[in-house]
């Protein structure tokens, strides 16, 4: 949260990116972010916490799962 009040830009205007679904996931939710998770080198099937908005394999996709993303707005 510290970033985005640098950055002035609010939450929901915000996403988060990473692997794990307790963690990532989970706070990126509770801060009212969107959220893409990455399974590219680990597949977090951890079962009882959220999911991301949207998932992608390889950072090829991050663009696109982030338009698709905004589009949502």
């Amino acid at each position: 949260m510290h970033a985005l009040q640098l950055l002035d830009v609010k939450p929901e205007a915000a996403v988060h990116v990473g692997a794990l679904k307790r963690t990532d996931m989970e706070g990126a939710a509770e801060a009212g972010m969107y959220s893409v998770r990455y399974t590219g080198v680990y597949d977090d099937a951890n079962g009882g916490f959220r999911e991301a908005n949207t998932v992608i394999y390889d950072f090829t996709e991050l663009e696109a799962a982030v338009k698709k993303l905004a589009v949502k707005q």
